[in-house]
C-alpha cells in the first residue's frame, strides 16, 4: 500500500511509489546478488501458479474436463492459434517457449492486482531480462536459418533504390531499439496502474472524497485487470512477430535464374501485400502512440491536483471535479486510440 502520514500543516504526505522498493524477503539487510527479496518470492509465486495450472491440472487428462483443465486449455489452444498464425507452421517448435512466456506474465500480472502484494513485471530490470532474451533468440534464429540473407530484412527492396539505404538505416535503428520498447511497455503500463490505484486509495481516507475515490478505484482495478491480460498478450504477440522476421525475413527475396512471369507477378503481389500490411502496422504504432498519450495526460492532471492538494489542501475537494474530467479526456483518448490500433491490425 502506499505510504501514507499527515503532515505537520494538516495535509497528506505520501508516497505512492513505495510499493515498487525491491526489499529483503527475511531481515532489513542491504540487497545483494543472492539475498531472498519479495521481487524473487512473487516470480516463484507465478512459476508455481503456471506449473499448478498446465502440470498439475491437466495431469488427469480427462475427456471431460475439470474446470482447471479447462482453462488450462484454452490458454493453450489460444497460444497455439496466435503462434500459428502469426509465425505459421513453422514458428510451432517455439511454442512452448512463447507460451511460458505468456502464462508468466499473466500469473506475475494478476498476482500483482492481489493487496498486498508485489508487481514484479512492473520493474524494468525482470521485463528487460525477458526482452533481452527474446532479441538475442530471434536474431540467433534469424542467422541461423537465412545465413547472411537475414539482412534482407533491413534492405527494403520494394522501395526506390535512392531511399534503400536511409530505410535501411532506420530499419537497423528500430531493431536494435525493439528490446528498449518491449521491456519499457510492459513495465510503464504496470507500474503507472498500480501507482495510479495507491494514489486513489490515499485520497479514500478523506470523508469528503472518499465515495468518488472508491468508484475510481473500482474503475481503474477493473482497467487494471484487463491491461494485465492485454500486456501479456502484447508482450507475446510481439515475440511471435519477431520471430516470424527471424524465420521469413519479409523484405528478402530470393533470387535465381529459374523465375518466371508468373512467379515475378506473384512476388510482386506479395510485396505489395507486405508494404501495406507495414503500413496498416506502422499506423497502429502511431494510433498506439495516443494510449501513451493519454497515460502522460493522467499522470500530468493528477501531479497537478496532487501538487495543490499538498499546498492547499482545503481547496483539494473542489478541484476533484476538474481532475476527473481531465482523466476522462485522457482515458477517452487511450481508448480511441487502441480501437483505431486494432482496426488497422486487424482489419486491414
Amino acid at each position: 500500500m502506499a505510504t501514507e502520514t499527515h503532515g505537520e500543516e494538516g495535509g497528506l504526505a505520501f508516497h505512492p511509489m513505495d510499493q515498487f522498493i525491491v526489499k529483503p524477503l527475511f531481515g532489513d539487510g542491504p540487497v545483494g546478488i543472492v539475498t531472498i527479496t519479495n521481487v524473487t518470492f512473487w516470480m516463484a509465486l507465478a512459476v508455481l501458479c503456471v506449473v499448478a495450472l498446465l502440470v498439475l491440472g491437466t495431469r488427469g487428462r480427462a475427456l471431460v474436463p475439470t474446470r482447471t483443465q479447462s482453462i488450462a486449455e484454452l490458454a493453450y489452444g489460444f497460444v497455439y492459434r496466435m503462434v500459428e498464425d502469426v509465425v505459421g507452421k513453422d514458428g510451432i517448435r517455439y511454442f512452448p517457449y512463447i507460451m511460458t512466456l505468456f502464462m508468466f506474465i499473466v500469473f506475475s500480472n494478476f498476482l500483482g492486482l492481489l493487496p498486498l502484494s508485489f508487481t514484479t513485471t512492473s520493474h524494468i530490470a525482470v521485463t528487460a531480462v525477458m526482452a533481452i532474451v527474446v532479441f538475442l533468440t530471434v536474431t540467433v534464429i534469424g542467422f541461423v536459418k537465412n545465413g547472411a540473407g537475414f539482412f534482407g530484412l533491413f534492405w527494403i527492396q520494394a522501395a526506390p533504390l535512392a531511399l534503400r539505404p536511409i530505410l535501411a538505416i532506420i530499419e537497423v535503428i528500430s531493431y536494435f531499439v525493439r528490446p528498449v520498447s518491449h521491456s519499457i511497455r510492459l513495465a510503464g503500463n504496470m507500474m503507472a496502474g498500480h501507482a495510479v490505484i495507491k494514489v486513489f486509495a490515499t485520497f479514500a481516507a478523506i470523508a469528503a472524497i472518499s465515495p468518488l475515490s472508491v468508484l475510481a478505484i473500482t474503475a481503474i482495478y477493473a482497467l487494471e485487470t484487463l491491461v494485465s491480460f492485454i500486456q501479456a498478450y502484447v508482450f507475446a504477440i510481439l515475440t511471435c512477430g519477431y520471430l516470424r522476421d527471424a524465420l521469413h525475413p519479409h523484405h528478402l527475396i530470393n533470387g535465381g535464374s529459374t523465375a518466371t512471369g508468373n512467379t515475378s507477378n506473384a512476388r510482386r503481389v506479395q510485396m505489395e501485400g507486405d508494404v501495406v500490411q507495414m503500413g496498416a502496422y506502422i499506423g497502429a504504432g502511431l494510433a498506439c502512440t495516443g494510449m501513451g498519450g493519454a497515460a502522460v495526460g493522467v499522470g500530468h492532471v493528477v501531479g497537478n491536483f496532487l501538487s495543490g492538494a499538498l499546498r492547499n489542501p482545503s481547496a483539494a475537494p473542489g478541484q476533484m471535479a476538474t481532475m476527473f474530467i481531465g482523466i476522462a479526456f485522457s482515458e477517452a483518448l487511450g481508448i480511441f486510440s487502441f480501437l483505431v490500433a486494432l482496426l488497422l491490425m486487424f482489419a486491414v
